[in-house]
């Protein structure tokens, strides 16, 4: 018999995760929590013998590398408190996360279960302004007419005023800009961005495809913008009539084969000169671009290579006409769903959960998973906590269980288990030895 130890000592690196966690910010001090944070426990502790608290950011990413606790797993809930006006209680610089790792004596898992921190004392450096709006007054490419408008915020009274920055992307300022409109709150701010007839109208800066709008209290700045996407009257105004996309590398997790376009039938007016090509997390949330073809290649079309990676989170391709005017308005695209042939076809048939547990802000009972009609590409159903849009909050599932010949499939929730910030539905997701499924199905929690 063969006995596989740790290294260094008698436990392998743990390989679950934590259930849940959950606090509700008690100190309205800004940049400090207070209150009791609850850990529901792994499912399995066999390897765990604690579970490590961290202030973070995104992707587990720790912004101290010391724990702000070690926390004795006991096989239940588990209690951290944070205390008000103490100096654990205070925010670290750059973290916008808590994280928990499941770990032991000998090793920590490489994975977290993380929530969004969300400070009571609603700190100026969180307070984002309302939506950003405009429409474009000016014909003229890369130039902006009329007026720009900045929506209150929902806490305005804790704010000065609002300030305006060209971004060259969502969320990053044009490098060495200054800030080029600004002013007190009032309701909003309102900023005139001329007009084309009396040559008053605003150039937009080379690279910048985004307008930033920030918060500011005396001399700081929050730190997520809100932000609009530059739509200039100049830009394309015909959609493609089509585009198609048909998966031809077998491998999960990658894509090959043609993404071909046809074009709008009527191009006589702001016609495109070239078609982006952007991966996309929902349809209607682009991330990074893949390619830009110019409108007239024939036949009109992108080849992805073989063994073309999926980048994370991408779901769909997105298609966007665009000229010296810039990006036609978001509903002038065309989405196209990723179907990856190397990873299952089919969702499973339905979800179902009832919250049996009569407190407020805990959950337990059973999930009922319904196979999907043909399981021939399916090795698992995966599940997930997954926030209002059914999209998976952790990256580390509740439970991953094997497909049992088309029979339905069930997990009990254990009694007294937390309900996670932000989750408001279980997903499910068909796995098989290529990975996950893209897209999964959802049903809502009912907390009683």
């Amino acid at each position: 018999m063969l006995t596989i130890t740790a290294c260094d000592g008698i436990y392998p690196t743990p390989q679950d995760g934590a259930l849940s966690f959950s606090i509700q910010d008690e100190d309205l001090a800004i940049g400090r929590i207070a209150g009791d944070l609850t850990i529901s426990p792994s499912l399995d502790e066999s390897d765990i013998t604690e579970y490590n608290l961290y202030w973070g950011t995104d992707d587990c990413i720790k912004v101290d590398p010391e724990p702000i606790a070690r926390i004795a797993a006991t096989g239940g809930n588990v209690f951290h408190r944070f205390y008000p006006a103490a100096n654990a209680s205070q925010i670290r610089v750059g973290a916008d996360k808590l994280l928990v790792f499941s770990g032991n004596d000998d090793a920590e898992m490489a994975t977290c279960i993380d929530m969004e921190i969300v400070d009571a004392g609603a700190s100026p450096l969180t307070i984002q302004s309302g939506s950003v709006l405009i429409t474009d007054a000016d014909q003229r490419p890369r130039s902006l007419g009329g007026q720009l408008a900045v929506i209150a915020s929902s806490s305005e009274a804790m704010i000065d005023g609002y300030r305006l920055y060209w971004g060259v992307s969502e969320t990053q300022k044009l490098p060495n800009a200054e800030s080029f409109a600004g002013g007190i709150k009032n309701n909003g701010f309102i900023y005139s961005l001329g007009s084309n007839t009396n040559n008053t109208a605003t150039i937009i800066p080379e690279r910048v495809t985004h307008i930033l709008s920030y918060t500011y209290l005396g001399t700081q700045e929050n730190t997520i913008p809100r932000y609009l996407s530059i739509i200039e009257s100049a830009s394309p105004v015909s959609a493609p009539q089509n585009v198609t996309f048909t998966d031809t590398d077998p491998d999960g997790g990658q894509i090959a084969g043609n993404l071909a376009i046809t074009p709008a039938a009527d191009l006589s007016f702001l016609p495109p000169t070239h078609y982006d090509i952007f991966w996309g997390k929902t349809n209607q949330i682009r991330l990074s671009l893949i390619e830009s073809i110019p409108a007239d290649t024939v036949p009109l079309q992108y080849t992805f290579p073989v063994d073309t990676p999926v980048v994370p989170d991408a779901r769909f391709l997105f298609v966007i006409p665009r000229n010296a005017g810039g990006l036609a308005a978001s509903f002038r695209d065309f989405v196209v769903t990723i179907s990856d042939i190397g990873l299952p076809i089919l969702d499973a048939a339905a979800i179902s959960f009832t919250d049996t547990d009569p407190n407020a802000g805990k959950l337990s009972g059973t999930v009922t998973i319904a196979a999907a009609p043909d399981e021939t590409n399916i090795t698992h159903y995966v599940l997930y906590w997954a926030d209002a849009a059914g999209d998976r909050l952790y990256d580390l599932p509740i439970i991953s269980l094997e497909a049992n010949n088309r029979n339905n499939l069930t997990f009990r929730i254990p009694n007294n288990t937390i309900k996670p910030a932000f989750a408001s539905k279980l997903a499910v997701y068909t796995k098989n030895s290529g990975g996950e499924k893209i897209t999964g199905i959802a049903v809502s929690i009912n907390d009683l």
